[in-house]
């Protein structure tokens, strides 16, 4: 049940006030009824849930595509939008909708990690804790799902997620510098060898800094694909994007890495162009070793 705001009160100044910096409305004339359509619907989809008009519109404004205003308001599924935001603020009609219209979705997607009644239960709990509870510093999941693809699929990918990182927990973890260099194959190219033996600190903070530097988004797609585990596929439902766009994302931030690093072993080592060279080859040959444990930390 939608908490309805009063004809005065016009959504699209909520919209405004919740905007990303730099991007200003179309005029409220234009956008005020796609925003109350919206709400009409979603709250229509769920009709016990109870979630105030501009609750739900300012947390579509945080999550609109780029483009013209009309065109990304259509783009976003407001009725999963709506359940999700609910969700997230711990309103029980909501998690209830919630776990009887996807909850078998879950657990059917948690048969793919575990056998049995009771662990999947378990890791089930796991789940739903770290989608509408969160963990320590992290907030809750559901608050990362941007709408712009069926909720039904964003959920299949982050249980996905979130039980290989559950699984893998307990997994005994080398030190990042041991796990970055050191077991790496010994190469036919002494060179290289002598190399892995020489740089491995000067590597080990030079890596560091560059994952470090990264954007907030690029680390985030770094870990969901090298710590998480998610294919192209799962990256491009979460994000609700086209498998080609992730895997272009995926791509950059690889590059970036790869890119940072160089520049940072350029600054610190006194080497030839060559040396640089072969060292930068070890980065790239065993990158996701190195990925994997150093956003771990």
């Amino acid at each position: 049940m939608s908490s309805a705001a009063a004809p005065s009160a016009p959504l699209t100044a909520v919209l405004r006030a919740h905007l990303a910096p730099g991007r200003a409305p179309e005029e409220p004339a234009e956008i005020e009824p796609a925003l109350r359509a919206m709400v009409a619907a979603a709250a229509a989809a769920w009709p016990d849930v109870r979630l105030p008009d501009d609750v739900f519109v300012a947390h579509v404004a945080a999550r609109l595509p780029e483009g013209a205003l009309p065109e990304a308001l259509a783009a976003l599924r407001g009725d999963d939008l709506y359940l999700g935001c609910a969700c997230g603020r711990g309103d029980a009609a909501a998690l209830a909708a919630f776990e009887a219209t996807y909850g078998a979705d879950l657990r059917g997607a948690l048969g793919r990690f575990v056998r049995g009644d009771a662990a999947t239960s378990d890791l089930a709990q796991q789940v739903r804790e770290r989608l509408f509870v969160g963990k320590g510093a992290s907030a809750a999941k559901i608050g990362e799902y941007s709408g712009r693809g069926q909720l039904r699929n964003w959920l299949k990918a982050v249980t996905a997620r979130v039980a290989l990182n559950a699984l893998d927990g307990a997994r005994r973890e080398l030190p990042l510098e041991d796990e970055m260099l050191a077991q790496m194959p010994s190469t036919a190219d002494p060179l290289l060898d002598h190399m892995k033996r020489t740089y491995r600190a000067e590597f080990k903070t030079a890596f560091q800094a560059t994952v470090q530097a990264l954007s907030a988004e690029d680390r985030t797609l770094l870990s969901q694909h090298f710590v998480d585990g998610l294919n192209i596929d799962e990256i491009a439902l979460i994000h609700g994007v086209h498998r080609a766009t992730a895997a272009r994302w995926l791509g950059r931030a690889r590059d970036a890495i790869l890119v940072g690093t160089r520049s940072a072993l350029t600054e610190r080592l006194g080497t030839s162009k060559e040396e640089l060279e072969s060292i930068m080859r070890l980065i790239a040959s065993d990158l996701e070793v190195s990925m994997r444990r150093c956003l771990q930390e």
